[in-house]
């Protein structure tokens, strides 16, 4: 109980702490009614208190839905209102949205007060424990229900493959609104080691990040490919991916810092990971293409081509079965059976993914891509469709479609848009910042003449011209040496030339992780380290610049020249020091001289006694320099 479980920035709370609070915080919900399979919202920034508000919402009976406070207005108010919760959890007094459901904030000490006992236990395994929402292809998010048996197989599961104790401390990267949160707290919290939160500016800072993994003594970070291709990881026990496909270049490059590498493959209607594979380095070989492994425990993978068995080597769509299933889509029952089918090989359900993959001969599963419009971006799992619908809604645009593109070794997503009127992509970004989270707003968006299809009227993706950045700003060209760095950086992380100085990172297609790089470029050419949070606030070439140049000021302080003058008056201190070393030429000038041998007509005593009074009437006499 004493053993520390939770880490934020120099805050710690240990496992009895974190108990007894969600324990006052539990018996406070079902006062409220909530009861198993009851919904309470979480609406945070990353905090122990985060965690203590998941902990009693599981405690007290409930699911717990997460929300992101920095999503628009109106995705939250549709997610409040799809998921009907008894409660929402905040990390302050008030909600973006207005609402009659009870509201209680996590920072209000009032809230742990009364009884620490644990409540009685009352879930069964098959009552839901969270609601995750993800992309969905109508224009609204949906929510996957997963159950309590399905997070207790995968906390077995990662006991048995990675030998993890009271002794490892997790790093926890995900936002809880992402279901790899729930493989960092399965390896920490359900087992007794410690989950390290970190804060999102050290997270997004090369510099920043390495340090803090040192510092905290990090044995485990679960991480996407891309994220991990922007910081540098060492002297870990266990590096997990997922989220994407990685490469093989990239993963040889990573496995050197840690004793075991894991490549985790799991969508979130299965609780996060289903497969798994294991690499020790120098133990074994690698293939060509890095494999998603073989399944977890109590999960079965079917590759079907149609409603037929692959054989080895033959791509088809990967099918999900076993007890990692999601219980579906809340309120969406039509989705819920046309994704969630009837498992004809085996007992329940089976899910299919979408997802393209084939069998390899030594029994390990090759992912090859995905089947439908659904795709993953920087690790997030995005459904094209809903941003379509709604560039579809914006005023002036008549028709529009959405790929995914490969621009500078990055995959984007791309917009493009019919309108009879011109649009600046800039302002189109805007608009949808009001109704998607930030990771769905497309890097670049393109104004076409028409939206070109097949011969059967679907969507010609080859047809679609390639990404290209346009701020819709006047080229203004860089008019100093800092400006022309910058500029040139922004062109080869972008992959765009000519850039401008008033033209904008995030308009030209950048996110969080390239603004990453380009942190570590400018520091790189330039010798100054700026916070990542300033790209956001100064994302052009010249307020960037002006960043730089402010920074280098700071360092160079120039001592201030005095006015050239006949005569200088000197202060009281001065006079002083002038006047002992006049008394004692062989004493140290800033020190008061050993012994005071005055020849002449001077009387030594008077001038002693002089001295002795003058200072102790006034303080800037007895001003002492060493």
């Amino acid at each position: 109980p004493d053993n520390i479980a939770v880490v934020f920035e120099e805050e710690k709370m240990t496992y009895r702490e974190l108990n007894e609070k969600a324990n006052q915080l539990a018996y406070k919900l079902r006062k409220l009614g909530v009861e198993p399979d009851d919904k309470v919202a979480i609406l945070t920034q990353r905090s122990i208190e985060m965690v203590i508000g998941i902990y009693g919402i599981i405690k007290a009976g409930g699911a717990y839905v997460p929300i992101d406070p920095d999503c628009p207005e109106e995705r939250i108010r549709y997610m409040l209102e799809d998921c009907q919760p008894k409660a929402v959890l905040l990390d302050k007094a008030e909600l973006p949205v207005e609402t009659d459901i009870p509201l209680i904030n996590l920072f209000d000490q009032t809230i742990y007060t009364g009884r620490a006992q644990n409540p009685e236990h009352v879930n069964t395994p098959n009552d839901l424990i969270y609601i995750i929402y993800t992309s969905g292809t109508t224009g609204k998010p949906k929510g996957v229900m997963i159950e309590h048996g399905s997070v207790i197989n995968l906390r077995e599961y990662f006991v048995k493959t990675q030998g993890l104790s009271e002794t490892d401390i997790i790093l926890q990267l995900s936002s809880i609104t992402f279901d790899p949160s729930i493989a960092e707290m399965s390896m920490s919290l359900l087992i007794g080691g410690a989950l390290c939160l970190i804060s999102k500016e050290c997270q997004q800072d090369t510099k920043l990040f390495k340090e803090y993994i040192m510092r905290k003594h990090i044995t485990t970070i679960l991480i996407t490919p891309l994220h991990l291709a922007q910081v540098d990881v060492c002297g870990l026990k266990t590096l997990i991916t997922g989220g994407s496909e990685i490469d093989r270049e990239l993963m040889l490059k990573n496995v050197h810092n840690c004793k075991v590498y894991f490549n985790d493959y799991g969508p979130t209607e299965a609780t996060v990971c289903s497969t798994r594979w294991k690499y020790i380095n120098g133990e074994m070989s690698l293939p060509e293409r890095v494999p998603i492994g073989k399944p977890i425990a109590n999960t079965q993978i079917y590759i079907l081509n149609g409603n037929d068995l692959s054989g080895i080597g033959m791509p088809g769509e990967l099918c999900i079965a076993g007890v990692g299933l999601a219980r579906g889509y809340l309120n969406l029952p039509e989705l819920t059976a046309e994704k969630f089918v009837r498992n004809p090989f085996g007992k329940g359900r089976m899910y299919r993914t979408g997802d393209l993959a084939r069998w390899l001969p030594d029994g390990n599963i090759e992912y090859l891509g995905r089947i439908d419009e659904q795709v993953k971006i920087r690790g997030f799992r995005i459904e094209l469709g809903e941003i379509e619908s709604v560039l579809k809604k914006q005023t002036g645009v008549k028709d529009a479609a959405v790929a995914a593109k490969e621009k500078s070794g990055d995959k984007s997503i791309c917009a493009y848009i019919v309108s009879d009127q011109e649009i600046r992509a800039g302002d189109i970004k805007d608009s949808l910042r009001k109704e998607l989270p930030e990771y769905m707003v497309p890097a670049y968006i393109l104004q076409i003449e028409n939206i070109p299809v097949t011969r059967n009227g679907k969507l010609d993706k080859r047809a679609l011209p390639e990404p290209e950045a346009a701020s819709g700003r006047e080229y203004i060209a860089p008019r100093n040496k800092t400006e022309e760095t910058i500029a040139g950086i922004f062109e080869e992380i972008l992959g765009v030339t000519p850039v401008g100085i008033e033209d904008s990172f995030f308009e030209m297609g950048g996110h969080s992780l390239r603004a990453t790089r380009v942190v570590n470029q400018i520091e790189a050419k330039t010798g100054v380290r700026l916070a990542l949070k300033t790209i956001f606030t100064a994302p052009t070439v010249k307020l960037l610049a002006k960043e730089v140049e402010g920074a280098k000021a700071k360092e160079y302080i120039p001592i201030p020249q005095a006015e050239e003058k006949e005569i200088y008056p000197m202060s009281s201190a001065q006079k002083r020091l002038y006047l002992i070393n006049q008394m004692d030429d062989e004493g140290i000038t800033y020190n008061m001289p050993a012994g005071l041998e005055i020849q002449g007509r001077f009387d030594f005593d008077r001038m002693k006694s002089a001295l002795e009074q003058l200072t102790a009437r006034h303080e800037a006499l007895r001003t002492s320099f060493h």
